[in-house]
């Protein structure tokens, strides 16, 4: 009902103002199946005032559908009890990796905030790692693509050591991409 009364409200104005009009809404296929639905229509005033529509409708349920799992996953990585980093490696440039995402939890655990790491390099980061084996074992493992579990010491932001079990991998696009 709320989306009948909306989508009547847009049509009204776009007949006064002859603009096209766009809009999504639910409704049922012959087989009794939820579809959403995109409505691109433009209104054009015919000689005898009346107005004339033309326009597209498209099925959009796969990316509705795509966008709810989408919203999900955000969702799980937001509220995880899990501090979730996420950083872009391109070894043609310096640094090589910068952080694109850091969860709630791994500002708490590290003492700061997403906006004051994003565009960091790993070097932002400091680990318990006096000899750099550390470092190593985590670019070169991601620099042959594979996955990597380890457990190190790092420093927060008020200098105490705390033990991390850091796993590692290289995400990819469905088309195979790295991110």
């Amino acid at each position: 009902p709320a989306e009948a009364a909306q989508s009547s409200v847009e049509m009204e104005l776009s007949v006064r103002t002859l603009n096209a009009l766009t809009t999504e809404f639910r409704t049922h296929d012959e087989s009794g199946t939820l579809r959403w639905v995109r409505s691109t229509m433009s209104p054009a005033r015919e000689p005898d005032g009346s107005i004339l529509w033309t326009g597209v409708i498209r099925d959009v349920t796969r990316e509705r559908v795509a966008e709810g799992q989408v919203e999900l996953l955000k969702s799980a990585i937001v509220h995880s009890a899990d501090a979730i980093i996420i950083f872009e490696t391109d070894p043609s440039k310096t640094p090589r990796s910068k952080v694109l995402y850091a969860n709630p939890e791994f500002e708490r655990l590290a003492g700061c905030t997403g906006a004051e790491i994003i565009d960091q390099g790993m070097n932002a980061f400091r680990t318990h790692d006096p000899d750099g084996s550390v470092n190593l074992r985590i670019h070169e493992a991601l620099g042959r693509d594979q996955p990597l579990t380890l457990e190190f010491q790092g420093h927060g932001r008020d200098g105490k050591l705390n033990w991390v079990e850091g796993h590692f991998n290289v995400l990819r696009r469905f088309d195979g991409g790295v991110f």
